[in-house]
């Protein structure tokens, strides 16, 4: 399976730039709205308008008519209408991580170093370190189930070299996978 990999800066105002949200369906549009912090706001609308017009770019279609990106749950994973095409993003401080798989569904997540490592928190999910936060957030995205559970079956992860200060990995069904980070 192929998968490309992006690390995008989060563009400040980006969920006002009226340039950047005219590539986002009407009900995209409202979630942003509902979200409570700028900041927040501004990596969704940079991780949806990045992931718009990366699918786009790879259907030859316009941002704006890439089939509906739905999750399938509140907290699931998100997928394309109509599409073999596996999509994923994560966000956390200044950068979004975007994975596109040619096929099938895919996980992505970037997390920023804490100063201080929440190890009570880790112990409580099982887990050793961020890192095997990460891997964990990224398999979770591939199946659906999050964090929820015990570690998911049947899913590759590899660790990303992430920017600087941050943690990223991306999984996908076992198998080989061809990870390609633009």
């Amino acid at each position: 399976m192929r998968i490309d990999v992006a690390f995008v800066p989060v563009i400040d105002g980006a969920a006002v730039d009226a340039r950047m949200v005219a590539d986002l369906s009407s009900e995209e549009q409202d979630a942003l709205r509902r979200l409570g912090v700028p900041a927040d706001r501004d990596r969704a609308a940079t991780a949806r308008v990045t992931a718009r017009r990366k699918l786009g770019r790879r259907m030859g279609i316009h941002p704006r008519h890439v089939p509906r990106i739905t999750p399938l749950a509140p907290w699931g994973k998100p997928y394309v209408d109509n599409a073999s095409i596996g999509v994923s993003w994560s966000h956390s401080g200044r950068w979004v991580a975007l994975a596109i798989a040619d096929r099938g569904p895919v996980g992505v997540d970037i997390e920023q170093q804490p100063f201080r490592v929440p190890l009570r928190a880790l112990a409580m999910l099982d887990l050793a370190s961020m890192e095997d936060f990460v891997a964990r957030e990224a398999a979770g995205k591939v199946t659906g189930q999050g964090l929820a559970g015990t570690w998911p079956a049947g899913v590759t992860v590899r660790s990303l070299s992430a920017p600087a200060g941050y943690l990223a990995a991306v999984a996908a069904p076992d198998g080989e996978l061809s990870i390609d980070v633009c």
